[in-house]
């Protein structure tokens, strides 16, 4: 894709999340310390409350990176550039005929609502909306992220191009024109990978070794039935663990009744009528995937493809955007007189029905 090129809807590929700091302590310390290994060399930094920033050079020397602190208390330690920060996640490659060209960098960028919470917006950039900095506006973020002064953006974009020094050559999404196929082997590269295959949804790439070079989704293999039966033997019994487990959870929660006010908002875990729960997305999928790592079944599907599966079975419902016509598995749900929550919605009679039928795998 030439950067004269606007990028489709599809392209961008944008969702919103918000992240307890009490859930996930770790995540935004981890992050934080990791992009300040290298944004440093360039004066740049992340500060305690999640700003990017621009150091003092005459004092950037003397910064204690993890408590902000500096032995020249009278200076200047830093000009705060954005009220968040960037973290990438993937390199993206698009298909260009016969050709694979990188375009891009998806990227989860995190500004602090509260003292306990973050939001995350997972976002896809390419390289003319880096170059010209016009993704740092409501259309692309929202109206509580943005640059303390719109000269910054100069820095910014410095910021995000040394940040993807953090990326390993194996983290990377190729773009086909019409979905994403995610690469999760450690010793597979970009160049790999000489031809194409038709997918008929996002997946995961196989693994060249397996597709003479190809790019195939995984678990998608048309040519072979056996590995269509195997792949769909292991959708289905990951799935019945993943709602064995569910239905432990719900056992453990005190749920309130659809349209009931929590007293506490804070520790709430959800509601319920006598045909679905409605479960916090995130939270959810945190604590099922805990209890079977403990229950040593860990599954192998993929959070995003086990969703699909789960709505193909009628288990959950998905909420489509207008905007971009992506397909999402938190769906938003009035809860209570004016309040609305992404949640899991999740029927209690094909739970049951699918438990039953497949507890012989």
């Amino acid at each position: 894709m030439k950067s004269n090129s606007k990028p489709s809807h599809h392209f961008i590929d944008k969702y919103v999340e918000k992240i307890s700091l009490k859930n996930f302590p770790n995540e935004i310390r981890d992050n934080c310390r990791l992009l300040n290994r290298v944004l440093k060399r360039e004066n740049l930094g992340i500060d305690l409350s999640g700003h990017t920033v621009l150091y003092n050079p005459t004092v950037q020397e003397n910064i204690n990176y993890t408590t902000n602190d500096t032995d020249e208390p009278e200076e200047i330690i830093e000009t705060k550039l954005s009220n968040f920060f960037v973290v990438p996640t993937h390199r993206l490659y698009i298909k260009n005929n016969d050709n694979i060209q990188e375009d891009g960098i998806g990227v989860k960028i995190y500004t602090q609502i509260s003292k306990k919470k973050y939001k995350c917006i997972h976002l896809n950039l390419n390289n003319e909306m880096i170059e010209k900095g016009f993704w740092i506006n409501p259309s692309y973020l929202d109206h509580d992220l943005y640059l303390y002064n719109k000269s910054f953006q100069q820095y910014l974009k410095m910021a995000i191009k040394l940040s993807t020094r953090i990326l390993s050559k194996s983290e990377f999404k190729i773009f086909d024109g019409e979905w994403w196929l995610e690469n999760r082997f450690a010793d597979v590269t970009i160049s790999d990978f000489e031809d194409y295959a038709e997918s008929r949804y996002t997946r995961i790439l196989d693994h060249p070794s397996k597709t003479n070079g190809a790019l195939k989704p995984y678990h998608d293999d048309l040519d072979s039935d056996e590995s269509l039966k195997e792949t769909d033997k292991v959708i289905k019994k990951d799935t019945f663990y993943f709602l064995r487990a569910l239905l432990e959870l719900v056992k453990e929660l005190d749920l309130l009744q659809i349209f009931t006010i929590p007293e506490n908002s804070e520790e709430n875990v959800g509601w319920e009528d006598d045909q679905k729960y409605y479960l916090p997305y995130k939270k959810t999928w945190e604590w099922i995937d805990n209890w079977l790592q403990a229950s040593k079944y860990p599954i192998s599907v993929k959070q995003k493809e086990l969703d699909i599966f789960l709505h193909e079975e009628k288990i959950i419902e998905i909420e489509v955007e207008k905007s971009s016509g992506r397909k999402r598995a938190d769906c938003n749900v009035t809860l209570y007189h004016k309040h609305k929550e992404r949640v899991f919605k999740i029927s209690k009679a094909r739970i049951t029905e699918y438990i039953n039928a497949y507890s012989n795998l």
